[in-house]
């Protein structure tokens, strides 16, 4: 499975009109500037991309479900996937496959 380029993911966030041309610029010259972290880090502290909006792209480019963190059973089991908050923090995108 091939994980999108943060380019990549700019770029089809921007055909599916769900990202400025401008905004996108502006979090490269950021990013050229130095600003640490990737471009669409940089953007979602922008403010300019949400989360979900993240996901759904990386969902879309990689041609799989996104995870709705919502319909997962409340567990303290180990093999539980990670807070949400956690996953955020962490720039972690859940996505899964099936056969």
């Amino acid at each position: 499975m091939n994980i999108p380029s943060t380019y990549e993911v700019c770029d089809w966030l921007i055909d599916a009109s769900l990202l400025r041309h401008s905004d996108a610029e502006r979090g490269r010259r950021l990013l050229d500037e130095g600003e640490e972290g990737d471009l669409v880090g940089i953007l979602q502290r922008l403010g300019v991309l949400p989360a979900g909006v993240i996901a759904d792209a990386y969902a879309a480019l990689m041609d799989v479900p996104r995870l709705d963190v919502a319909a997962l059973p409340m567990s303290a089991d180990e093999d539980a996937p990670p807070s949400l908050r956690f996953m955020h923090h962490h720039g972690l995108v859940p996505i899964s496959t099936s056969q």
